[in-house]
């Protein structure tokens, strides 16, 4: 380190504070041709987990441009993470799972933002991200397609919003077990086809 900036990162990120990555908290399908906050941002997890993981491959620039260098390394780090082997397709597109990957490859190898006001909205982000993640886990339909979209929105008002949506669809089947024992079957233990509907996850909120 030299005079406060990071040696052989991209000036972006060098800018953005000891490596930190705190461009968006948007987590968007992005593919070729894409350009602004969120490409950055995944410009510069991608360059973190490089850094951690040299196994993925060389850095990129973190300017905001999802060109074919980008595509490339993206390609590098979905082969990195098992790519072809069922779970992650090596397409070069950013979707929810290469998200989760770049998260998780690169979470710890970032800095906070420097300014408190940022640096506090940062780690509240990362609590949020991290209640999301528990939320979701072994659960699948639209709502919580859904709830991952609102996360990608914003992670600290979520849950409020997923509340909002999910009080209809509660009310709905509670009314509906009341009269007749149900419209989904039972009240969302989480088995058998009810593991997937929206009861079962609404029931978390």
């Amino acid at each position: 380190m030299t005079g406060g900036a990071l040696v052989g990162l991209p000036q972006a990120e060098a800018a953005n504070g000891a490596g930190g990555c705190y461009f968006s908290a948007a987590e968007p399908l992005l593919k070729s041709g894409a350009r602004g906050a969120a490409v950055k941002q995944m410009q510069c997890e991608y360059n973190a987990a490089a850094r951690a993981y040299p196994a993925i491959g060389g850095q990129i620039t973190a300017d905001g441009i999802f060109g074919p260098r980008t595509k490339n390394a993206i390609i590098a780090l979905q082969k990195f993470s098992g790519g072809g082997r069922g779970w992650i397709q090596t397409d070069g597109i950013v979707g929810p799972q290469t998200w989760a990957k770049l998260n998780a490859l690169s979470r710890g190898k970032t800095a906070a933002p420097g300014n408190p006001a940022d640096r506090d909205r940062y780690y509240a982000e990362q609590a949020a991200r991290a209640r999301a993640e528990q939320l979701i886990s072994g659960h699948r339909g639209r709502a919580v397609d859904v709830f991952r979209q609102l996360v990608a929105k914003n992670p600290l008002t979520a849950e409020q919003e997923m509340r909002a949506y999910c009080r209809p669809i509660l009310q709905a089947y509670y009314e509906a077990e009341r009269r007749n024992g149900g419209l989904w079957g039972n009240d969302g233990g989480g088995g058998g086809s009810n593991y997937s509907s929206p009861i079962s996850f609404c029931q978390q909120f």
